[in-house]
């Protein structure tokens, strides 16, 4: 009886070399075809996760200054009073109060430190969004701005929580909308998400901008009119 003998690419189902590398090929298109998409996809996935955030953050500030007759309080004194706040009218909720594009640290990569009182606690110093310190004031000697709504001539123009680089307060005299392309403050305005930014405004709508579309309007209008919303 005559042995029959295998063809040689079909020894233990082996593949030869011409096939692995016709499949590492083809793995590698994959990886550079569908890695842009996925990228992208993540980052319109922030952006939205971001946009969301910011109208929650606006519905408990609106809440806030419904029940109170003020806005809540900008800048430092007793820690970061505007997140103190309005905490409890988020649901207790401190991941709204976070960019996801953003990172939870400083801008050395150190975590920063806690001033919060329970349960707000852990919410982290740097928070990539920051509020419009001018309103309600703060006893520095930056000029304040309104205390309540009655104060302001259009909430739709008020600048209310932006996007910065990592700060949680904005002053008018911190180049928020700086005309450089680098940031000069941790309280510049970052546009992280596919170049633009967000800004929440006294109206509760959230927009997504330019810095020089910003700089612009706030040149046009004035530097104190355009952060008391009186334009």
């Amino acid at each position: 009886m005559k042995m029959r003998i295998p063809p040689r690419n079909a020894v233990n189902g082996a593949f030869t070399l011409m096939e692995l590398l016709v499949a590492i090929s083809i793995v590698i298109l994959l990886v550079v075809v569908l890695s842009p998409s996925a990228i992208n996809g993540m980052r319109e996935a922030e952006s939205v996760k971001c946009i969301a955030n910011l109208r929650q953050l606006g519905s408990a500030i609106t809440t806030y200054t419904a029940e109170k007759g003020v806005f809540p309080p900008g800048g430092w004194i007793g820690g970061i009073p505007w997140v103190t706040e309005t905490f409890p009218y988020t649901g207790n909720r401190s991941d709204v109060y976070f960019c996801p594009a953003g990172g939870k640290r400083g801008p050395n990569g150190e975590w920063a430190w806690n001033t919060f009182p329970a349960p707000a606690q852990k919410i982290l110093y740097s928070m990539h969004y920051a509020y419009n310190a001018m309103l309600n004031g703060d006893g520095s000697p930056v000029p304040s701005g309104p205390r309540s709504p009655q104060g302001v001539r259009s909430l739709s123009h008020l600048p209310m929580v932006i996007d910065v680089v990592w700060q949680n307060n904005f002053y008018a005299f911190d180049g928020v909308f700086p005309r450089e392309p680098t940031p000069k403050s941790g309280s510049s305005f970052a546009t992280r998400h596919m170049n633009l930014g967000h800004v929440l405004w006294g109206d509760g709508s959230v927009t997504a901008s330019s810095t020089q579309t910003l700089y612009d309007l706030q040149r046009q209008v004035g530097l104190m009119e355009f952060f008391r919303g009186d334009y």
